[in-house]
Order: structure tokens, then sequence, then C-alpha cells
């Protein structure tokens, strides 16, 4: 959706070393969770993937990551930052927000909520169909035996089984 409504040409994903406002417990690593992106974006040539965030290691910050992408990539004008809606009324708890809005466009992808959420950040918000999964969705149903292959694609889901993630 960003591609196609946003004309942009790459979607970067950058997986989260340790994430700010979630606890992390028996998940997999990051290392693994990096090897899952390869797996799902493989046949994409729009996306590519950063282990910016997994390199730095410690708290990922996203003001931090946007920074590092603006020097070390270079693009022109500000980087797009897609978050949920789910996440729009937490946002000026993230470090340094109004910097963050500044330094990077932010785009709304619709999570939880059909209509549009109100949030004083200048952003766009994506006319996507709403897909109200999370991770902690796919955690749950790996440990009730529900299949997520639908959710994650064949290889990666057979990369969870193979490597007993989430049980």
């Amino acid at each position: 959706y960003v591609k196609n409504q946003l004309n942009y040409q790459k979607v970067l994903f950058i997986p989260v070393f340790i994430p700010p406002h979630k606890k992390v417990e028996n998940y997999a690593t990051p290392e693994q969770r990096l090897e899952m992106l390869e797996l799902i974006t493989e046949e994409y040539s729009w996306a590519d993937i950063s282990d910016c965030e997994i390199r730095r290691e410690g708290i990922s910050y996203s003001i931090d990551t946007v920074r590092y992408i603006k020097k070390e990539w270079n693009p022109e004008g500000n980087p797009g930052l897609i978050i949920g809606d789910d996440l729009i009324s937490g946002f000026s708890s993230w470090k340094e927000p109004e910097a963050l809005s500044l330094e990077a466009d932010l785009i709304v992808l619709r999570r939880n909520f059909p209509e549009m959420q109100k949030f004083r950040f200048p952003h766009r918000y994506l006319d996507n169909p709403v897909v109200d999964i999370s991770s902690s969705d796919i955690r749950c149903s790996l440990m009730n035996g529900i299949s997520i292959e639908n959710l994650t694609g064949e290889k990666v889901c057979r990369y969870i089984r193979d490597n007993d993630l989430y049980v």
C-alpha cells in the first residue's frame, strides 16, 4: 500500500532489537526475526531490510533509526515512517515525537480502526483494509495449534516450526 498509494520506490523493513514500549520474553531472537523477514520479503524487489537496530543494540528508538537512515541512505526528502493506527494514542510518549514528526513523513496504516483516528502530528493515512492481526495473535495461534501460514507465508511458518519458536 505504501509503495502503490504513495509512490515509494523502496520499503525498508527494520527489525527492532529491544522495543521501548513492549516487554519481550520468550520470543524469537533479533537474528531469527531478521531471518524471517528475509524469507517473507525475498520475492519483492521493492522491499529492503536493514539490521541497523540490531547492530546498534539497546533500546530501538524510531528517532535514532530515522536519523541513521537519513545519514546512511541519503534519501530525497524525509524518509517515511509507517505506524499502525493502534500506535497513534501513545505516539506522544515516544522519544522526541516532535522531532520525529519533522524528520520523517509519518504514514498511518489502518490496523484496528476502519475510520481515520485523530492524530495531532502531520501524517498521511493509507487507504488499506483493516488487518487486526498482531504478533501476539500469531504467537497465541501457534501455542494453540492453529495454522498461521495464511498470515506469515509457508516459508516463515516452516522456519518457526523448524526452530521451535513461540511454543
